[in-house]
């Protein structure tokens, strides 16, 4: 797949609270504008169905500037406070990477970061 020198390539994120992974609804997928801004696509449960769960793709706009997130206009009425909470929790969490980053952190932490880490805290308790 090629990628454009000009335009970062988009990302896939997961709830850090999920351990090292995440299922149905808890992946986002997040890609540059043209702005300073980032957008998302969010998939927001409505009801269960059969073994899974029925959900909506909507998308969301992270304003990076101004540390604001819009649901799209089509989100559905009643699921606008479910954008708005993951939208919020996605916004800290891309806040707080780009933190990280301007403290010298070369990319994002990935599941074999924090395992990684959680073996090397096992092994100094091991030598305590």
């Amino acid at each position: 797949m090629a990628v454009s020198p000009t335009r970062p390539p988009g990302h896939r994120a997961a709830r850090t609270q999920h351990r090292d992974w995440a299922w149905r609804n808890e992946y986002v997928l997040l890609g540059p504008a043209t702005d300073a801004s980032v957008t998302a696509r969010l998939s927001l449960y409505v009801a269960p169905q059969g073994l899974g769960g029925l959900v909506v793709d909507t998308g969301v706009r992270l304003d990076l500037r101004a540390r604001t997130a819009t649901a799209d206009p089509d989100c559905p009425t009643e699921l606008h406070d479910q954008a708005r909470t993951k939208a919020d929790r996605l916004l800290a969490a891309v806040l707080a990477g780009r933190a990280e980053r301007h403290r010298g952190r070369t990319g994002p932490t990935t599941a074999r970061d924090r395992w990684t880490a959680g073996k090397s805290a096992a092994g100094k308790k091991d030598e305590q």
